[in-house]
């Protein structure tokens, strides 16, 4: 299986990263971020180019977990901090532990080898469209 990385200069990117270059079938053929410069690091490791990824047009693309209402838009920063944008823009943050991070790597390993068994992973953007829309 071919996977690129997008985003690589996220703090998320080692729970990618990692269970990716773990399993034997999966080739890690780029990765791309739109600071260049941060891409370095991921690349040597996974052994492939780094690429430049162009920003989005509406500049609101990130690869945060994130979560998205009517007046605020929540992103988790790191481990540990919650930034929370209102729709005037005003940013605060919240320093509280995000206990899902320690599941990535299980859940990066389940999503690869449903797509290398020709399943439909355990969720996708859909089920993440339905669930926002209930917020």
């Amino acid at each position: 299986m071919r996977v690129a990385l997008i985003g690589v200069s996220h703090w998320h990117t080692p729970f990618f990263l990692d269970p990716c270059l773990e399993l034997g079938d999966v080739a890690i053929v780029g990765v791309c971020d739109p600071d260049l410069p941060r891409t370095g690091h991921a690349a040597a490791k996974a052994g492939c180019p780094a690429l430049y990824q162009y920003p989005a047009p509406n500049s609101v693309f990130d690869l945060h977990y994130s979560i998205r209402t009517r007046s605020h838009y929540f992103a988790a920063r790191d481990c540990s901090t919650l930034e929370i944008v209102s729709n005037d823009r005003q940013r605060t943050t919240k320093a509280m532990k995000l206990t899902n991070v320690h599941f990535y790597p299980i859940f990066v390993r389940d999503t690869l080898q449903r797509l290398k068994d020709g399943r439909k992973p355990i969720a996708d953007l859909a089920d993440n469209a339905a669930t926002v829309a209930l917020v």
